[in-house]
């Protein structure tokens, strides 16, 4: 299934404020019994905010290097 870049990112923001929100409600006798969890869901979230920058950047790489191509052989062709 290809998501796009704004339902990736949606995604990512919807998980990130439900860890938060985990992290910010849960009470004082729980928080130490999760608390490596959220850790963990939280670091998963970075990496994953990070994967979709790195993809996003080479895709945008890609459609400069076709845009580069197609115009210059748009000015031979003139």
């Amino acid at each position: 299934m290809c998501l796009s870049h704004e339902q990736c990112s949606g995604s990512l923001k919807l998980l990130a404020q439900l860890n938060n929100s985990l992290m910010q409600t849960s009470l004082q006798l729980e928080y130490p019994l999760i608390e490596k969890e959220l850790r963990i869901i939280d670091y998963q979230l970075k990496e994953a905010e990070v994967c979709m920058c790195q993809v996003m950047t080479t895709c945008w790489d890609r459609i400069k290097q076709v845009k580069k191509s197609v115009c210059d052989l748009e000015q031979r062709v003139q």
